[in-house]
């Protein structure tokens, strides 16, 4: 776990805006031109393929997230199991960071490469009817997970109904209607670095399902 990570953890934003800053004129030095940190440090991941931006999502600290990806944080970086920061915000219910991940690129239906999930499917399942509604207002429809189920099959009637409000009847008939995945989908592709064949973390980065790609440190 880097430093970056200790930081989010703790909400020390102040000591991390400094770090980061440090970090940029430091690079800065060497390449005038950068406006934004390497990968390689911005990007560092703990033991499980997360990083700094992964644990701001998933705790909901809106500020501190900004504040990574200003100094270039990936949205779209994917932990051993293809997880975004997309989908810990899903998940935990934070539809302004949702918002804020979408706007900067992250990939509305990326899947996770165990079971297959989208954030539509962590959205649904855990009743978050308003982030459903960010993220279908960023092209996110309804794909199958390794079980074969859809994200409405893992919604209850009522965050249906209240995901019908917001959407409107059309748009919701059409999300619900409109499948436009089949369940022998292709599988999504696992990190190299999370293969039974040992390679090392730094070979390359991966493409995740239908996420963006995801540049491994180097």
């Amino acid at each position: 776990m880097s430093a970056l990570h200790n930081f989010v953890r703790n909400n020390n934003a102040d000591t991390l805006e400094r770090v980061l800053q440090g970090a940029l004129r430091l690079r800065q030095r060497e390449e005038p031109d950068a406006s934004v940190l390497a990968p390689s440090f911005v990007d560092k991941k703990d033991v499980h393929g997360r990083t700094a931006l992964h644990i701001a999502a998933y705790t909901g600290n809106l500020g501190i997230a900004k504040l990574l990806l200003r100094f270039g944080a990936s949205p779209q970086a994917v932990s051993q199991d293809c997880t975004t920061a997309l989908h810990f915000a899903s998940q935990q219910g934070h539809a302004e960071l949702v918002r804020e991940l979408c706007r900067k690129g992250a990939g509305a239906n990326a899947k996770t490469s165990k079971a297959w999930m989208t954030p539509l499917h962590f959205a649904l399942s855990k009743g978050h009817a308003d982030v459903a509604f960010e993220l279908v207002k960023r092209g996110a429809n309804q794909k199958y997970n390794k079980k074969g189920q859809l994200p409405f099959d893992l919604a209850s009637q009522g965050t249906l109904s209240r995901l019908c409000d917001l959407l409107g009847e059309e748009r919701f008939s059409r999300l619900r209607d409109d499948i436009l995945d089949t369940q022998k989908s292709v599988k999504p592709a696992v990190p190299f670095y999370n293969r039974k064949k040992k390679v090392k973390k730094s070979e390359a980065g991966v493409l995740c399902g239908e996420g963006p790609q995801d540049v491994q440190e180097s």
